[in-house]
């Protein structure tokens, strides 16, 4: 072999080495931080054992008091959610926490946005990856086979050196470092100063939530054609019905009203015939669904920032709201509303 190669063959595992040995324990510790939420997460379902689940991202967190709600419909309620989570995570949640559990719910409620039910590629990469492997089996070939999209050997290759993989760290190094001399040359902060300015000027609670919707809108479009039948097969919705009809689960589905949707005419043109489709789809599975994205009943003093409801009335309204639409699909026996909120 010429002597150029062995040196570059040399400096490759060189590179290789230090990356290993140095930035390694950060993708380690990724890992660690989302399994340590996953066990969070199955400790406070083992803790409440609840009845009703409701699955999905922060709009769960955000939007719904699962306490208020299970008292609301005389059950034991409880949300199971994480922000950023879509379709994979929501399966993975259903599949090996909620119903490998030894006490599964009798029913799951899954809150969905849109058409993202039927995009299961949507956050699985970057930041979202880890919290996929946390709840991952030991195999999940539909996992890999619908999300997770197969690596060249040579982009794998390139992505392990550190130049490369690490590219992000240092460019965030580089802007921290500019920031700080800039701050203690001009302004004279201390190190660390300046970054907090920004977090604050920029935090979620000073953005105009028209805009930061629009924005929002705009970095989650995946698609600008919407086809239900098309899609949904390669999707993980029919691996969801399954499982839970395996465990004798039930569940239902709600879509929830997008800031987006104060506004007359603003549902993309595509989306009443996706939801119509998916409605049918789920009926002819005795799967109910809940739109609330027409209802009159959320208005914008209801929201917080983008499609986030409020952490008060926002979430006290839509928290009887969705009682009171869940309430004869459940049960004919529970509690009516003015009963269950005469004993809050």
């Amino acid at each position: 072999m010429p002597r150029n190669w062995i040196a570059i063959a040399a400096a490759l595992v060189l590179l290789w080495g230090i990356d290993f040995v140095i930035f390694e324990p950060e993708d380690r510790s990724a890992f660690r931080r989302a399994a340590s939420e996953a066990e969070l997460l199955r400790a406070r379902y083992a803790e409440r054992r609840p009845e009703l689940v409701v699955l999905g991202d922060s709009m769960v967190g955000e939007g719904i008091d699962d306490d208020a709600l299970g008292h609301l419909l005389g059950v034991r309620a409880s949300n199971l959610w994480r922000g950023g989570a879509a379709s994979a995570w929501c399966y993975l949640a259903l599949e090996n926490l909620i119903l490998a559990s030894e006490t599964p719910p009798q029913w799951v409620v899954v809150v969905y946005r849109d058409h993202f039910l039927t995009e299961p590629r949507f956050r699985v990469d970057g930041p979202y990856r880890p919290h996929l492997a946390a709840l991952s089996g030991r195999r999940e070939p539909l996992l890999e086979e619908l999300a997770l999209e197969p690596v060249d050997p040579a982009i794998a290759l390139l992505r392990r050196v550190p130049l490369y993989s690490q590219r992000e760290r240092f460019r965030t190094g580089l802007h921290g470092g500019v920031m700080d001399g800039v701050g203690a040359a001009f302004f004279h902060l201390e190190p660390g100063a300046a970054a907090k300015v920004l977090a604050r000027v920029f935090d979620d609670a000073a953005l105009d939530p028209e805009q930061f919707g629009m924005r929002q809108l705009e970095a989650e479009r995946v698609a600008d054609d919407f086809a239900f039948d098309r899609d949904v097969e390669a999707s993980f919705l029919p691996a969801m019905v399954e499982l839970a009809a395996a465990h004798r689960v039930r569940l239902a589905f709600v879509r929830m009203k997008r800031r987006r949707d104060l506004e007359p005419d603003r549902e993309p043109a595509g989306l009443p015939r996706y939801q119509h489709e998916l409605v049918s789809w789920l009926a002819e599975r005795q799967i109910p669904v809940i739109d609330f994205t027409h209802d009159d009943r959320m208005r914008a003093e209801h929201y917080a920032v983008g499609d986030h409801l409020s952490r008060g009335e926002g979430r006290s309204v839509f928290t009887v709201l969705l009682a009171d639409e869940l309430r004869p699909i459940l049960g004919p026996n529970l509690p009516s509303s003015v009963e269950a909120r005469a004993g809050i």
